[in-house]
């Protein structure tokens, strides 16, 4: 049987938590992107999308193939495509890496982080 280009839907057993009990389905396509969810609960019980070459439909792409714009929230990258910028209504986010590629600072609607790594810590933050 021939599966190139079809739905793939999966069961994912049994869901528990506050608000229900019980099973959930999920349909993905080819690329791995959901396409459909049901039996979750919560504020998002039922969810689907559409993508046309692996693209949500909807979604606005840079060239490297990174969401630019949701709908809801503009996106920023770096030159090593790294998310440095998020904004939305009432809402920005910024960030900074270092050499390594780690995140340095993070500044989340006007509250900054910073996030400094130790060698007498192995490296660790």
């Amino acid at each position: 049987m021939r599966t190139v280009g079809r739905r793939r839907e999966r069961t994912l057993g049994e869901v528990s938590g506050a608000v229900r009990r019980g099973r959930m389905r999920i349909a993905i396509d080819v690329w791995g992107n959901m396409v459909r969810r049901v039996g979750w609960g919560g504020w998002n019980a039922a969810y689907e999308a559409s993508y046309v070459g692996n693209r949500r439909v909807g979604f606005e792409y840079d060239g490297a193939g990174d969401v630019v714009d949701d709908g809801r929230q503009q996106y920023g990258y770096d030159a090593v495509w790294r998310q440095v910028r998020a904004q939305g209504s009432g809402y920005r986010l910024e960030q900074q890496y270092d050499g390594d590629g780690l995140r340095v600072k993070k500044n989340d609607n006007g509250e900054v982080v910073y996030y400094i790594r130790s060698s007498v810590l192995g490296g660790k933050w």
